[in-house]
Protein backbone atom coordinates (compact mmCIF):
# COMPACT_ATOMS: atom_id res chain seq x y z
CA UNK A 1 0.00 0.00 0.00
CA UNK A 2 1.11 3.86 -0.73
CA UNK A 3 1.92 5.89 1.66
CA UNK A 4 0.20 8.78 2.09
CA UNK A 5 2.37 11.28 1.04
CA UNK A 6 3.02 9.25 -2.14
CA UNK A 7 -1.26 8.85 -2.67
CA UNK A 8 -0.39 12.67 -2.71
CA UNK A 9 1.74 13.22 -4.85
CA UNK A 10 -0.11 10.78 -6.98
CA UNK A 11 -3.05 12.37 -6.85
CA UNK A 12 -1.93 15.81 -7.52
CA UNK A 13 -0.01 14.81 -10.68
CA UNK A 14 -3.05 12.35 -12.29
CA UNK A 15 -5.93 14.78 -11.17
CA UNK A 16 -5.04 18.46 -10.89
CA UNK A 17 -3.77 20.82 -13.62
CA UNK A 18 -2.09 24.44 -13.39
CA UNK A 19 -4.75 27.08 -12.82
CA UNK A 20 -2.80 30.28 -14.18
CA UNK A 21 0.45 31.07 -16.74
CA UNK A 22 1.50 29.84 -19.73
CA UNK A 23 1.59 26.13 -18.76
CA UNK A 24 -2.33 26.26 -17.38
CA UNK A 25 -4.57 23.43 -18.09
CA UNK A 26 -1.46 21.00 -17.95
CA UNK A 27 -1.10 18.16 -16.10
CA UNK A 28 0.62 19.30 -12.54
CA UNK A 29 3.95 18.18 -12.57
CA UNK A 30 5.59 18.70 -8.54
CA UNK A 31 8.78 19.30 -9.01
CA UNK A 32 11.98 17.23 -6.60
CA UNK A 33 12.01 20.07 -4.02
CA UNK A 34 8.14 19.81 -4.06
CA UNK A 35 7.81 15.69 -3.79
CA UNK A 36 10.51 15.96 -0.61
CA UNK A 37 8.52 18.08 1.00
CA UNK A 38 5.56 16.36 0.82
CA UNK A 39 6.88 13.29 2.19
CA UNK A 40 8.54 15.18 5.04
CA UNK A 41 5.45 17.10 5.80
CA UNK A 42 2.80 13.63 6.04
CA UNK A 43 5.39 11.36 7.19
CA UNK A 44 3.44 9.73 10.09
CA UNK A 45 3.73 11.28 13.42
CA UNK A 46 4.40 14.48 11.77
CA UNK A 47 1.37 16.87 12.95
CA UNK A 48 3.89 20.61 12.15
CA UNK A 49 5.46 21.01 8.99
CA UNK A 50 7.64 24.51 7.55
CA UNK A 51 9.02 25.08 4.60
CA UNK A 52 11.04 28.53 4.04
CA UNK A 53 11.87 29.20 0.28
CA UNK A 54 12.85 32.60 -1.59
CA UNK A 55 9.72 34.04 -3.61
CA UNK A 56 7.70 32.50 -6.82
CA UNK A 57 9.10 29.58 -6.09
CA UNK A 58 5.17 28.05 -6.78
CA UNK A 59 5.19 27.95 -2.88
CA UNK A 60 1.20 29.20 -3.19
CA UNK A 61 0.78 26.80 -6.25
CA UNK A 62 1.56 23.84 -3.52
CA UNK A 63 -0.76 25.18 -0.88
CA UNK A 64 -3.66 25.31 -3.67
CA UNK A 65 -2.53 21.69 -4.59
CA UNK A 66 -2.60 20.63 -1.30
CA UNK A 67 -5.86 21.93 -0.06
CA UNK A 68 -7.49 20.46 -3.04
CA UNK A 69 -6.66 16.66 -2.74
CA UNK A 70 -8.46 17.70 1.03
CA UNK A 71 -11.86 18.59 -0.65
CA UNK A 72 -11.87 16.56 -4.14
CA UNK A 73 -13.32 13.45 -4.27
CA UNK A 74 -11.40 10.78 -3.60
CA UNK A 75 -8.82 12.90 -2.49
CA UNK A 76 -6.13 11.29 -0.22
CA UNK A 77 -6.61 13.85 2.35
CA UNK A 78 -10.26 14.40 2.50
CA UNK A 79 -12.06 12.74 5.72
CA UNK A 80 -15.55 12.75 6.42
CA UNK A 81 -16.52 16.75 7.82
CA UNK A 82 -12.75 17.83 7.49
CA UNK A 83 -11.99 21.60 7.74
CA UNK A 84 -9.20 22.78 5.92
CA UNK A 85 -8.07 26.27 6.89
CA UNK A 86 -5.80 28.55 4.40
CA UNK A 87 -5.04 31.34 5.98
CA UNK A 88 -2.83 34.45 4.51
CA UNK A 89 -1.90 37.91 5.26
CA UNK A 90 -5.57 39.34 4.02
CA UNK A 91 -8.76 38.18 3.57
CA UNK A 92 -9.00 40.10 -0.22
CA UNK A 93 -6.07 38.14 -1.13
CA UNK A 94 -6.58 35.06 -0.02
CA UNK A 95 -10.46 35.16 -1.40
CA UNK A 96 -9.09 36.73 -4.82
CA UNK A 97 -6.46 34.62 -5.59
CA UNK A 98 -6.38 31.22 -3.53
CA UNK A 99 -10.07 30.27 -3.44
CA UNK A 100 -9.91 31.23 -6.92
CA UNK A 101 -7.19 28.57 -7.84
CA UNK A 102 -8.59 25.80 -5.46
CA UNK A 103 -12.13 26.41 -7.50
CA UNK A 104 -10.33 25.55 -11.17
CA UNK A 105 -8.51 22.84 -9.48
CA UNK A 106 -11.90 21.25 -8.63
CA UNK A 107 -13.92 22.80 -11.50
CA UNK A 108 -13.79 19.28 -13.26
CA UNK A 109 -15.58 17.54 -10.26
CA UNK A 110 -17.81 20.67 -9.68
CA UNK A 111 -18.96 20.58 -13.43
CA UNK A 112 -19.88 16.64 -13.27
CA UNK A 113 -21.85 17.11 -10.03
CA UNK A 114 -22.74 20.70 -9.38
CA UNK A 115 -25.59 19.73 -6.88
CA UNK A 116 -22.55 18.11 -4.65
CA UNK A 117 -21.14 21.61 -4.22
CA UNK A 118 -21.31 25.19 -1.75
CA UNK A 119 -19.69 27.43 -3.00
CA UNK A 120 -19.42 30.72 -0.54
CA UNK A 121 -17.78 33.78 -2.05
CA UNK A 122 -18.35 37.22 -0.11
CA UNK A 123 -17.07 39.89 1.79
CA UNK A 124 -17.68 37.88 5.08
CA UNK A 125 -16.61 33.89 4.03
CA UNK A 126 -14.59 32.60 1.32
CA UNK A 127 -15.37 28.51 1.39
CA UNK A 128 -15.63 25.81 -1.05
CA UNK A 129 -17.61 22.81 0.62
CA UNK A 130 -18.13 19.06 -0.72
CA UNK A 131 -21.64 18.22 0.33
CA UNK A 132 -21.59 14.17 0.03
CA UNK A 133 -18.30 14.31 2.54
CA UNK A 134 -19.08 17.41 4.76
CA UNK A 135 -15.24 18.32 3.99
CA UNK A 136 -14.91 21.84 3.24
CA UNK A 137 -11.83 24.21 2.62
CA UNK A 138 -12.34 28.16 4.03
CA UNK A 139 -9.93 31.17 3.78
CA UNK A 140 -9.03 32.97 6.77
CA UNK A 141 -7.00 36.43 6.74
CA UNK A 142 -4.68 37.52 9.50
CA UNK A 143 -6.50 40.63 9.55
CA UNK A 144 -9.22 39.44 10.50
CA UNK A 145 -11.39 38.75 7.52
CA UNK A 146 -13.14 35.19 7.19
CA UNK A 147 -14.90 33.05 9.64
CA UNK A 148 -12.08 30.87 11.63
CA UNK A 149 -13.43 27.12 12.32
CA UNK A 150 -13.22 25.13 15.53
CA UNK A 151 -12.17 22.05 14.63
CA UNK A 152 -9.49 22.12 11.50
CA UNK A 153 -8.14 18.74 10.36
CA UNK A 154 -5.57 20.44 7.98
CA UNK A 155 -4.31 24.23 8.15
CA UNK A 156 -2.30 25.62 5.28
CA UNK A 157 0.00 28.76 6.70
CA UNK A 158 0.97 31.13 3.56
CA UNK A 159 3.34 33.78 3.94
CA UNK A 160 3.67 34.24 7.66
CA UNK A 161 6.13 36.81 7.74
CA UNK A 162 4.26 39.02 6.23
CA UNK A 163 1.02 38.91 8.48
CA UNK A 164 0.19 42.07 10.49
CA UNK A 165 2.64 41.02 13.65
CA UNK A 166 0.11 40.75 16.74
CA UNK A 167 -3.09 39.67 15.03
CA UNK A 168 -0.89 37.27 13.08
CA UNK A 169 0.26 35.69 16.12
CA UNK A 170 -2.86 35.79 17.75
CA UNK A 171 -3.93 33.89 14.59
CA UNK A 172 -0.65 31.49 14.73
CA UNK A 173 -1.38 30.51 18.54
CA UNK A 174 -5.34 30.31 17.71
CA UNK A 175 -4.77 27.09 14.67
CA UNK A 176 -1.82 26.14 16.68
CA UNK A 177 -4.12 25.32 19.55
CA UNK A 178 -6.69 23.39 17.54
CA UNK A 179 -3.98 20.50 17.03
CA UNK A 180 -5.59 18.68 19.46
CA UNK A 181 -9.20 18.77 18.43
CA UNK A 182 -8.82 16.25 15.53
CA UNK A 183 -6.91 12.80 15.19
CA UNK A 184 -3.81 13.76 12.93
CA UNK A 185 -4.60 16.93 12.07
CA UNK A 186 -1.92 18.91 10.65
CA UNK A 187 -0.32 22.33 10.27
CA UNK A 188 1.64 23.29 7.35
CA UNK A 189 3.39 26.50 7.08
CA UNK A 190 5.56 27.95 4.04
CA UNK A 191 6.87 31.29 4.19
CA UNK A 192 9.92 33.27 3.14
CA UNK A 193 11.97 33.84 6.72
CA UNK A 194 11.89 36.91 8.66
CA UNK A 195 14.61 39.00 10.68
CA UNK A 196 12.98 38.52 14.19
CA UNK A 197 13.69 35.19 15.36
CA UNK A 198 11.31 35.41 18.17
CA UNK A 199 8.49 35.45 15.39
CA UNK A 200 5.92 32.51 15.44
CA UNK A 201 6.98 31.49 11.74
CA UNK A 202 11.08 31.09 12.85
CA UNK A 203 10.15 29.77 15.69
CA UNK A 204 8.17 26.97 14.05
CA UNK A 205 11.11 26.45 11.90
CA UNK A 206 13.03 25.37 14.68
CA UNK A 207 10.63 23.49 16.52
CA UNK A 208 8.21 21.69 14.17
CA UNK A 209 8.63 18.21 13.24
CA UNK A 210 9.49 18.54 9.73
CA UNK A 211 11.38 21.46 8.19
CA UNK A 212 12.94 22.62 5.22
CA UNK A 213 14.74 25.40 4.27
CA UNK A 214 16.20 27.04 1.34
CA UNK A 215 18.01 30.37 2.02
CA UNK A 216 21.36 31.85 1.79
CA UNK A 217 23.58 33.41 4.40
CA UNK A 218 23.39 36.75 5.24
CA UNK A 219 26.68 37.08 4.93
CA UNK A 220 26.64 36.06 0.96
CA UNK A 221 27.24 37.45 -2.22
CA UNK A 222 23.47 38.57 -3.28
CA UNK A 223 23.92 38.87 -6.96
CA UNK A 224 26.11 35.53 -6.92
CA UNK A 225 23.71 32.77 -9.18
CA UNK A 226 25.33 29.94 -6.33
CA UNK A 227 23.34 32.41 -3.80
CA UNK A 228 19.95 32.25 -5.89
CA UNK A 229 20.42 28.49 -6.33
CA UNK A 230 20.12 28.26 -2.85
CA UNK A 231 16.94 30.35 -1.65
CA UNK A 232 15.39 28.98 -5.25
CA UNK A 233 15.14 25.49 -5.41
CA UNK A 234 13.00 25.40 -8.88
CA UNK A 235 15.71 27.56 -10.61
CA UNK A 236 16.49 24.81 -13.02
CA UNK A 237 12.67 23.88 -13.67
CA UNK A 238 11.82 27.72 -13.82
CA UNK A 239 13.34 29.89 -17.16
CA UNK A 240 10.96 32.93 -15.85
CA UNK A 241 12.02 32.56 -12.63
CA UNK A 242 15.79 32.77 -13.86
CA UNK A 243 15.09 35.95 -15.93
CA UNK A 244 13.10 37.75 -13.44
CA UNK A 245 16.12 37.14 -10.43
CA UNK A 246 18.91 38.81 -12.77
CA UNK A 247 16.27 41.86 -13.57
CA UNK A 248 15.53 42.31 -10.11
CA UNK A 249 19.64 41.93 -9.10
CA UNK A 250 20.41 44.36 -11.85
CA UNK A 251 18.07 46.81 -9.96
CA UNK A 252 18.85 46.46 -6.93
CA UNK A 253 22.50 46.51 -7.94
CA UNK A 254 21.57 50.56 -8.38
CA UNK A 255 19.12 50.95 -5.36
CA UNK A 256 19.30 50.48 -2.07
CA UNK A 257 15.61 49.72 -1.03
CA UNK A 258 15.95 47.64 -4.06
CA UNK A 259 19.04 45.67 -2.09
CA UNK A 260 17.05 45.22 0.72
CA UNK A 261 13.91 43.56 -0.91
CA UNK A 262 16.45 41.61 -3.17
CA UNK A 263 17.81 40.23 -0.22
CA UNK A 264 15.10 39.39 2.04
CA UNK A 265 13.08 37.87 -1.44
CA UNK A 266 14.78 36.59 -3.95
CA UNK A 267 17.89 35.35 -1.69
CA UNK A 268 15.44 34.53 1.42
CA UNK A 269 17.97 35.99 3.63
CA UNK A 270 15.63 37.03 6.47
CA UNK A 271 16.86 40.11 5.96
CA UNK A 272 13.33 42.26 6.51
CA UNK A 273 14.90 45.93 7.54
CA UNK A 274 12.23 48.58 7.42
CA UNK A 275 13.10 51.28 4.99
CA UNK A 276 12.31 54.82 6.11
CA UNK A 277 11.29 57.72 3.60
CA UNK A 278 9.46 61.12 3.84
CA UNK A 279 5.81 61.24 3.37
CA UNK A 280 6.59 63.81 0.37
CA UNK A 281 9.62 65.61 -0.20
CA UNK A 282 9.55 68.87 0.53
CA UNK A 283 9.70 70.17 -3.11
CA UNK A 284 6.86 67.72 -3.90
CA UNK A 285 4.47 69.52 -0.54
CA UNK A 286 5.87 73.03 -2.01
CA UNK A 287 4.38 72.56 -5.70
CA UNK A 288 0.97 71.25 -4.18
CA UNK A 289 1.07 74.65 -1.89
CA UNK A 290 1.61 76.68 -5.37
CA UNK A 291 -1.28 75.29 -7.13
CA UNK A 292 -3.47 77.38 -4.54
CA UNK A 293 -6.26 76.28 -2.26
CA UNK A 294 -9.45 74.86 -5.21
CA UNK A 295 -13.06 75.72 -4.58
CA UNK A 296 -14.94 73.29 -2.43
CA UNK A 297 -17.00 71.22 -5.06
CA UNK A 298 -18.51 67.73 -5.13
CA UNK A 299 -18.92 65.74 -1.43
CA UNK A 300 -16.97 65.66 0.68
CA UNK A 301 -14.70 63.45 2.61
CA UNK A 302 -13.50 63.41 6.23
CA UNK A 303 -10.14 61.78 7.80
CA UNK A 304 -9.74 61.35 11.11
CA UNK A 305 -6.91 60.47 13.14
CA UNK A 306 -8.55 60.02 17.03
CA UNK A 307 -5.90 60.42 19.66
CA UNK A 308 -6.32 58.28 22.89
CA UNK A 309 -4.41 60.04 25.38
CA UNK A 310 -3.45 63.69 25.36
CA UNK A 311 -2.45 63.41 21.89
CA UNK A 312 -3.14 66.02 19.15
CA UNK A 313 -6.29 64.65 17.22
CA UNK A 314 -6.49 65.89 13.95
CA UNK A 315 -9.50 66.14 11.07
CA UNK A 316 -8.28 66.34 7.28
CA UNK A 317 -11.40 67.61 4.30
CA UNK A 318 -10.74 66.36 1.20
CA UNK A 319 -13.18 67.04 -1.99
CA UNK A 320 -12.19 64.40 -4.66
CA UNK A 321 -14.06 66.55 -7.14
CA UNK A 322 -11.66 69.95 -6.88
CA UNK A 323 -8.77 68.57 -5.20
CA UNK A 324 -9.15 70.64 -1.70
CA UNK A 325 -7.84 69.49 1.20
CA UNK A 326 -7.99 71.42 4.40
CA UNK A 327 -6.92 70.80 7.95
CA UNK A 328 -7.26 71.62 11.68
CA UNK A 329 -6.62 69.29 15.06
CA UNK A 330 -7.09 69.35 18.63
CA UNK A 331 -5.90 68.87 21.77
CA UNK A 332 -6.74 69.01 25.29
CA UNK A 333 -6.22 72.00 27.60
CA UNK A 334 -4.38 70.32 30.37
CA UNK A 335 -0.78 70.86 29.62
CA UNK A 336 -1.37 73.97 27.82
CA UNK A 337 -0.02 74.82 24.68
CA UNK A 338 3.28 76.66 26.49
CA UNK A 339 4.26 73.72 28.37
CA UNK A 340 3.78 71.33 25.57
CA UNK A 341 6.16 73.16 23.18
CA UNK A 342 8.77 73.36 25.96
CA UNK A 343 8.18 69.54 26.12
CA UNK A 344 7.91 68.86 22.63
CA UNK A 345 11.24 70.82 21.75
CA UNK A 346 9.16 73.49 19.54
CA UNK A 347 8.33 77.25 20.36
CA UNK A 348 6.04 79.22 20.00
CA UNK A 349 4.56 76.83 17.76
CA UNK A 350 1.20 75.71 19.00
CA UNK A 351 0.50 78.85 19.85
CA UNK A 352 1.30 79.81 16.34
CA UNK A 353 -0.93 77.44 14.96
CA UNK A 354 -3.79 78.38 17.87
CA UNK A 355 -3.57 81.91 16.51
CA UNK A 356 -4.20 81.22 13.26
CA UNK A 357 -7.10 79.18 14.43
CA UNK A 358 -5.61 75.95 13.06
CA UNK A 359 -5.23 74.38 16.23
CA UNK A 360 -8.04 74.19 18.92
CA UNK A 361 -8.39 73.26 22.25
CA UNK A 362 -11.25 71.05 23.51
CA UNK A 363 -11.63 68.66 26.77
CA UNK A 364 -9.34 68.94 29.82
CA UNK A 365 -7.28 65.56 29.49
CA UNK A 366 -8.52 64.02 26.26
CA UNK A 367 -9.87 65.71 23.08
CA UNK A 368 -13.78 65.09 23.46
CA UNK A 369 -14.43 63.94 20.03
CA UNK A 370 -18.00 64.78 19.55
CA UNK A 371 -16.99 68.25 20.21
CA UNK A 372 -14.15 67.67 17.67
CA UNK A 373 -16.51 66.43 15.04
CA UNK A 374 -19.08 68.89 15.80
CA UNK A 375 -16.51 71.91 15.29
CA UNK A 376 -15.28 69.57 12.11
CA UNK A 377 -19.03 69.95 10.72
CA UNK A 378 -19.14 73.48 11.23
CA UNK A 379 -16.01 74.10 9.45
CA UNK A 380 -16.04 71.97 6.26
CA UNK A 381 -20.16 71.27 6.23
CA UNK A 382 -21.71 67.62 6.31
CA UNK A 383 -19.40 64.85 5.19
CA UNK A 384 -20.37 62.25 2.51
CA UNK A 385 -18.28 59.33 4.37
CA UNK A 386 -16.03 59.25 7.56
CA UNK A 387 -12.85 57.72 7.34
CA UNK A 388 -10.82 56.69 10.58
CA UNK A 389 -8.37 53.68 11.72
CA UNK A 390 -10.35 50.67 12.88
CA UNK A 391 -8.95 50.60 16.04
CA UNK A 392 -10.59 54.02 16.37
CA UNK A 393 -14.08 52.81 15.02
CA UNK A 394 -16.12 52.34 18.25
CA UNK A 395 -15.15 56.62 19.35
CA UNK A 396 -15.82 57.71 15.83
CA UNK A 397 -19.46 55.95 15.50
CA UNK A 398 -20.58 56.86 18.96
CA UNK A 399 -19.10 60.56 18.20
CA UNK A 400 -21.05 60.42 14.76
CA UNK A 401 -24.37 59.29 16.47
CA UNK A 402 -24.01 62.32 19.16
CA UNK A 403 -23.80 65.18 16.22
CA UNK A 404 -26.45 63.80 14.31
CA UNK A 405 -25.12 62.47 11.47
CA UNK A 406 -26.40 59.59 9.06
CA UNK A 407 -22.99 59.18 6.80
CA UNK A 408 -21.31 55.65 6.05
CA UNK A 409 -17.70 55.15 8.26
CA UNK A 410 -15.03 53.75 5.82
CA UNK A 411 -12.70 51.89 8.68
CA UNK A 412 -8.81 51.45 7.61
CA UNK A 413 -6.71 48.78 9.02
CA UNK A 414 -3.08 49.57 9.48
CA UNK A 415 -2.00 46.36 7.94
CA UNK A 416 0.60 46.75 5.04
CA UNK A 417 -1.60 46.33 2.31
CA UNK A 418 -4.08 48.84 3.09
CA UNK A 419 -1.67 51.55 4.77
CA UNK A 420 0.58 50.99 1.48
CA UNK A 421 -2.71 51.97 -0.61
CA UNK A 422 -3.38 54.80 1.00
CA UNK A 423 0.06 56.27 1.14
CA UNK A 424 0.42 55.22 -2.44
CA UNK A 425 -2.79 56.79 -3.08
CA UNK A 426 -1.90 60.58 -1.18
CA UNK A 427 1.40 60.48 -2.80
CA UNK A 428 -0.48 60.12 -6.64
CA UNK A 429 -2.32 62.89 -5.81
CA UNK A 430 0.29 64.91 -4.68
CA UNK A 431 2.89 64.76 -7.68
CA UNK A 432 0.02 64.87 -10.37
CA UNK A 433 -1.28 67.66 -9.26
CA UNK A 434 -4.96 66.34 -7.85
CA UNK A 435 -3.92 67.87 -3.97
CA UNK A 436 -4.78 71.69 -3.85
CA UNK A 437 -3.90 72.65 -0.21
CA UNK A 438 -5.36 75.65 1.30
CA UNK A 439 -2.64 77.52 2.62
CA UNK A 440 -1.82 75.80 6.43
CA UNK A 441 0.78 76.18 8.47
CA UNK A 442 -0.29 72.92 10.31
CA UNK A 443 -0.09 71.04 7.56
CA UNK A 444 2.91 72.19 6.33
CA UNK A 445 4.63 71.56 10.19
CA UNK A 446 3.16 67.93 9.43
CA UNK A 447 4.34 67.04 6.40
CA UNK A 448 7.59 68.31 7.58
CA UNK A 449 7.13 65.62 9.94
CA UNK A 450 5.34 62.79 8.04
CA UNK A 451 7.97 59.21 7.97
CA UNK A 452 6.72 56.29 6.39
CA UNK A 453 8.31 52.55 6.47
CA UNK A 454 9.11 50.53 3.61
CA UNK A 455 9.18 46.72 3.81
CA UNK A 456 11.06 44.48 1.98
CA UNK A 457 7.74 43.95 -0.16
CA UNK A 458 7.30 47.61 -0.88
CA UNK A 459 4.66 48.29 1.22
CA UNK A 460 4.32 51.63 2.99
CA UNK A 461 2.82 52.63 6.27
CA UNK A 462 2.74 56.30 7.89
CA UNK A 463 5.46 55.30 10.68
CA UNK A 464 3.96 55.73 14.20
CA UNK A 465 5.30 56.89 17.87
CA UNK A 466 8.52 56.39 17.90
CA UNK A 467 8.94 53.93 14.59
CA UNK A 468 11.33 54.68 12.04
CA UNK A 469 12.67 58.50 13.90
CA UNK A 470 9.18 59.67 14.41
CA UNK A 471 8.96 61.55 17.48
CA UNK A 472 6.44 60.85 20.30
CA UNK A 473 5.59 64.47 20.54
CA UNK A 474 5.65 64.57 16.90
CA UNK A 475 2.77 66.75 15.02
CA UNK A 476 2.41 65.02 11.76
CA UNK A 477 -1.47 63.61 13.08
CA UNK A 478 -2.77 65.59 10.62
CA UNK A 479 -0.61 64.35 7.50
CA UNK A 480 -2.21 60.92 9.06
CA UNK A 481 -5.64 62.08 8.86
CA UNK A 482 -4.52 63.88 5.47
CA UNK A 483 -3.36 60.04 4.05
CA UNK A 484 -6.74 58.83 5.03
CA UNK A 485 -9.17 61.16 3.47
CA UNK A 486 -7.16 61.39 0.25
CA UNK A 487 -6.65 57.91 -0.07
CA UNK A 488 -10.60 57.34 0.01
CA UNK A 489 -10.97 60.28 -1.94
CA UNK A 490 -9.07 58.77 -4.86
CA UNK A 491 -10.62 54.94 -4.61
CA UNK A 492 -13.60 56.63 -4.94
CA UNK A 493 -12.23 58.05 -8.29
CA UNK A 494 -11.01 55.12 -9.52
CA UNK A 495 -13.47 52.57 -8.57
CA UNK A 496 -16.96 54.39 -8.37
CA UNK A 497 -18.49 55.49 -5.63
CA UNK A 498 -19.61 51.73 -3.84
CA UNK A 499 -16.15 49.80 -5.10
CA UNK A 500 -13.26 48.58 -3.92
CA UNK A 501 -13.24 49.10 -0.56
CA UNK A 502 -15.15 48.59 2.65
CA UNK A 503 -17.84 50.58 4.64
CA UNK A 504 -19.33 49.85 7.83
CA UNK A 505 -22.62 50.54 7.80
CA UNK A 506 -24.86 52.70 10.36
CA UNK A 507 -26.08 50.45 13.03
Amino acid sequence: RKSLANRVISFIENELTYVRGPRAGEPFRLLPWERRFIRGALKKGVSRAALTIARANGKSSLCCALAASAIAPGGPLQVYGGEVVLATETFAQGRRVLLKAIRRHLQKWIDRKPKDWRLIDNDKAASIEHRPSEAFVHIHGADGGGQLGGHPSLMILDEGVSWPAVAGAKLFAALDTAMGKEDEARLIAISTRGDDDSHWFMQLLEDADFAMIFAADQKADPFSPETWKLANPSWGALPALRRTIRKDAERAKKSPDRLQAFKALRCNMGLMEIVRAWLLEAEDWQRCEELGAADRLGPLVLGLDVSENQAMTAAAAYWPESYRLESFAALPTQPDLETREQQAGRPGLFTKLASRGELVTIGERIVKLDAFLRLAVARFGDPSVLVCDSFRYERVKQARIDVGLTCPIVKRRTVWSQASEDVGFFREAALEGRLKPQASALLASAMREAVVEQDAHRNFRLARKAEAGRRSRSVDDPAAAAVLAVGEGMRREAKGQRGGYEITRIR
